[in-house]
């Protein structure tokens, strides 16, 4: 008898094919051939998965910790920095100048440690509007531009933190 998979010569107690394994079948009769009798191997069941599920009422801090782009967090981070940046010069003149100026130093200080650490919308808009206050006053008191720097920090943090809005509301909403 012959393997009908792969022919080859099986003996009378052999029930599979030493080659290719498929089940030896009786000799068939002339009017009808052997068919091959092969069964797939089962398919391993699927371990039970829970569905995955996001909590959408995730605070905002969390969410800016864990889920927003990275690229707004480094905007973010590095519109605070550059208030710090702003800060540490304005003290320096201040020690130089004028004393009165250290009042300055902390509202800068403060805005950007607000922004940096609580990804605030409302003390972006403030130094926004702070920094052009100080800037129009440099321009009528001294004549010649000053706090430039300022401006573009709170613009940089104005386009930064509503992006990070944006990006929150987008997924409370399941987008």
């Amino acid at each position: 008898m012959k393997c009908p998979t792969c022919g080859t010569q099986l003996g009378p107690e052999d029930r599979y094919c030493p080659i290719c394994g498929t089940a030896a079948q009786p000799a068939a009769s002339p009017a009808q051939p052997a068919a091959p009798s092969y069964s797939a191997p089962a398919a391993p069941a699927a371990p039970d998965i829970p569905p995955i599920t996001v909590d959408r009422s995730l605070p905002k801090s969390l969410f800016y910790s864990t889920l927003a782009s990275d690229k707004v967090r480094k905007d973010i981070r590095n519109s605070a920095i550059v208030c710090y940046v702003c800060g540490v010069i304005t003290g320096v003149v201040a020690l130089l100048v004028s004393p009165t100026m250290l009042l300055d130093v902390i509202v800068i200080l403060v805005l950007g440690l607000l922004i940096q650490l609580k990804q605030s919308r409302v003390c972006a808009v403030l130094l926004l509007a702070y920094s052009l206050f100080n800037t129009v006053v440099s321009i009528v008191t001294t004549g010649s531009v000053g706090g430039w720097l300022l401006i573009i920090a709170g613009a940089y943090a104005v386009k930064s933190t509503f992006a990070l809005e944006k990006e929150y509301q987008a997924f409370r909403a399941g987008q």
